[in-house]
């Protein structure tokens, strides 16, 4: 049975005699650690922590712990930890942040149980915060902002079912991994 290394060098070498590799890329394949670095494992294993920068600290603090429900794990003068299942995440204050909503899509979601969806929308509508996006995904999902503009969404779901929903939709030019 061949290595994941001479499958992968075998691979290339082919490319390249159809011309679809250059001289350079194959060099790569030539040299032993960098093609033993292709059978490593990643060594990156998780996402460890999220840093928001914030321009008003307790006004933050307040948002997250008590809109939003998250279990604050310490705060400072110019910071607080939050826990958010086995993720953790920080505010930090940063008078350089300009407020208000970045102009990309860029958002962090969190996790919502679908029997407590409904009431989390309810008390982030009554808390007057700011809705920036209507939902198109599969499962339930709303978008809001944060005090300083940051896109949040809360959604029911995984992974695993935005991946099964995409199988289902039968989206087109999408390469499953898994």
């Amino acid at each position: 049975m061949s290595s994941i290394k001479e499958t992968i060098t075998e691979l290339a070498h082919g490319l390249h005699r159809a011309g679809l590799i250059d001289e350079k890329t194959m060099k790569y394949f030539s040299d032993e650690e960098a093609a033993e670095d292709m059978n490593q494992k990643p060594m990156i294993t998780h996402a460890n922590h999220y840093t928001l920068a914030v321009t008003d600290i307790e006004r933050s603090f307040n948002f997250y712990k008590n809109i939003l429900g998250l279990k604050p794990l310490c705060k400072w003068l110019k910071g607080a930890y939050f826990l958010v299942g086995d993720f953790w995440f920080c505010l930090n204050l940063d008078l350089n942040r300009t407020p208000g909503p970045d102009p990309h899509y860029t958002h962090f979601a969190f996790g919502i149980a679908q029997e407590d969806f409904f009431a989390m929308v309810e008390k982030l509508k009554k808390a007057g915060v700011s809705s920036f996006k209507e939902n198109t995904s599969p499962g339930d999902s709303y978008y809001f902002l944060d005090p300083d503009g940051y896109r949040l969404e809360i959604h029911v779901g995984s992974w695993q079912s935005r991946i099964q929903a995409f199988k289902e939709l039968g989206r087109e030019g999408v390469e499953y991994f898994v």
